[in-house]
């Protein structure tokens, strides 16, 4: 996609985003994350196919407002799961194989919410940090390999400092297929950098106004 500064989001990144694969969006705190995704989602939708919605963070708060401007039809075919632990979050995670083939698209949104909540709790406890840490690297890889062989395109909705590993291991970034990170500049106006799974970045700028 090269290097280049867009005011639209081009129709490459749609088709791009829309193809099966994991795609991991980042960025700070009311940022745009979860309007952005379901914007990316209502746009590259088939009209046969339906989206499941993991919330655990304000997705669904997010939706409502974007509905009227979605369309009615789209909203019908979200289908929301409310995700309130850690433990609820590995359970989804384990059965997606298991879902219907004409769910094509699916958002977990937040991603790592749960995750660190779990962190807040340990305090100094490396050993159990670790542990945490691999079981999300883990469910990160298996979304993965849900995508590649069942044709699904997975988001997964993360906040920017839950995304890497300080210690040093794996992160998000480097097992998700496409890294997304977004930042809010003002107003409805985005700055967004897209790394390929070979390492290749794009940066746009884009207004989201759907």
């Amino acid at each position: 996609m090269g290097k280049e500064i867009r005011e639209d989001l081009p129709r490459e990144l749609l088709n791009k985003l829309s193809n099966p694969g994991v795609v991991l969006v980042y960025g700070p705190e009311s940022s745009g994350k979860s309007t952005f995704v379901m914007y990316l989602v209502s746009r590259t939708i088939s009209q046969r196919d339906k989206v499941l919605l993991y919330d655990s963070s304000n997705a669904v708060e997010v939706f409502r407002r974007l509905s009227p401007k979605l369309g009615e039809e789209f909203v019908k075919r979200v289908f929301r799961i409310r995700v309130r632990d850690w433990y609820e979050q590995k359970k989804w995670v384990r059965r997606l194989g298991l879902i219907p083939k004409e769910f094509k698209m699916v958002v977990f949104d937040e991603f790592t919410s749960n995750y660190l909540s779990q962190l807040f709790k340990m305090g100094d406890n490396i050993k159990r940090y670790m542990r945490l840490h691999r079981e999300l690297i883990f469910q990160t890889a298996y979304l993965r390999y849900i995508s590649q062989n069942f044709g699904k395109t997975i988001f997964l909705i993360a906040r920017e400092r839950s995304t890497g590993d300080p210690l040093g291991g794996l992160s998000l970034k480097k097992i998700a297929s496409i890294t997304v990170r977004l930042d809010k500049t003002g107003g409805d106006l985005f700055r967004l950098e897209v790394e390929s799974e070979g390492g290749e970045i794009s940066k746009i700028i884009f207004r989201l106004d759907p």
